[in-house]
């Protein structure tokens, strides 16, 4: 079991296939969804509402964000077969930016 606490405190188990029922299934998929994830929230940090999430303010969800995506920068060459890998980094990023506020 990996448990891990969600945005609403409830803690998942991310060692269970059900947890990423929602996600698609397929490598290629899952790899352009993260991209695309990652490009939303960047636009809506960035661009959207500049002023909640200016980098010089210390806000603590966009040092989250920014740590999320270098570690699946960094990770991502070594994991680019690794289906749970990646269905784990998407929950993970999903959870962390579901609610951007």
């Amino acid at each position: 079991m990996k448990p891990f606490k969600d945005a609403f405190g409830q803690y998942v188990d991310l060692d269970d296939e059900s947890t990423y029922s929602n996600l698609p299934d397929n490598i290629k998929e899952l790899n352009d969804l993260m991209y695309r994830e990652i490009g939303y929230a960047l636009a809506y940090m960035d661009y959207y509402h500049v002023e909640t999430f200016k980098s010089k303010s210390g806000n603590t969800q966009r040092k989250r964000v920014k740590k999320l995506i270098a570690d699946f920068a960094r990770d991502r060459q070594d994991n680019y077969k690794n289906k749970r890998w990646y269905k784990e980094s998407v929950f993970i990023f999903q959870d962390e930016t579901e609610n951007m506020c």
